[in-house]
């Protein structure tokens, strides 16, 4: 569990949740299907891979492209084929789930998770209206009470989550891969080389993330300044004055400062 006031940090890897990965969220299963149509090829992993990595760009309004119409395709859910189920399909299937089952318990740690992350946002207000004397003492309990529901919760969904795949998913994979293509999967997915690019993708987000602040800094900063003191301005405009009776300090204003605003990395990255 994070703590009060802490944020979620952004993904960092690129196949299925901890597998090296983003959350299950079906996008890993679009990795699945893009291997498929790109004839099981290693290419397809390293173009899963930046999809997770990158993420989907927003579209402008424009004519169809070549590419855009090629994103489309891929997108389609997978054809249902032909081939009867066998043991062999399952075991590979099985192999597959396997492989996923970090991703898989990723997803139910944050189902189980999120009803005590959407609390802390109510939560964070409300001690911002308690005395300051007692702000600290009070957190500190309330975090131990989200600690406990966790250490509770996420084992019951992360470990349903695991035992639901096989029922879920497994017909799904059965359906819309031959063995031979799930053979192919699980050859890619179990290979080094797959490793060697998946254990790549902490560090090409946080070269490409260097850059991007590097260079859009000087364009961003002012604007997040002005917002600062647009908040700040807001804040003392709407803060009792000093003569009010019963007035108690005012609003706290956000730090300023190289620490307090400004373009700059997540921390964790």
């Amino acid at each position: 569990m994070r703590r009060i006031g802490e944020r979620p940090q952004g993904r960092q890897d690129g196949h299925l949740g901890g597998h090296q990965g983003g959350d299950l969220g079906l996008h890993g299963m679009h990795g699945v299907h893009e291997a498929r149509r790109q004839a099981a090829g290693l290419a397809a992993v390293v173009s899963a891979g930046l999809l997770a990595l990158f993420g989907t760009l927003p579209v402008q309004a424009q004519a169809p492209t070549r590419a855009a119409a090629a994103a489309a395709s891929a997108s389609a859910p997978a054809p249902v084929v032909t081939e009867p189920s066998s043991p062999a399909k399952k075991e590979l299937v099985a192999r597959l789930l396997k492989l996923h089952q970090p991703g898989l318990e990723n997803l139910g740690r944050q189902l189980a998770e999120q009803p005590a992350l959407q609390m802390g946002e109510a939560v964070r207000a409300a001690l911002a209206r308690l005395p300051q004397d007692r702000r600290e003492a009070v957190a500190r309990q309330i975090q131990a009470d989200m600690q406990r529901y966790a250490e509770d919760a996420v084992p019951i969904v992360r470990d349903k989550a695991v035992a639901l795949a096989p029922a879920t998913l497994g017909p799904m994979l059965e359906q819309r891969f031959t063995e031979d293509e799930l053979r192919q999967l699980v050859a890619i997915l179990e290979s080094p080389l797959n490793a060697r690019y998946q254990a790549l993708g902490v560090e090409m987000q946080r070269a490409l993330g260097m850059k991007l602040v590097a260079e859009t800094r000087p364009a961003i900063d002012p604007k997040v300044k002005a917002l600062e003191q647009a908040i700040q301005g807001r804040l003392r405009a709407a803060a009792p004055t000093a003569a009010s009776p019963g007035a108690g300090p005012g609003p706290a204003a956000p730090a300023s400062g190289a620490a307090g605003s400004g373009l700059r990395l997540p921390s964790g990255n």
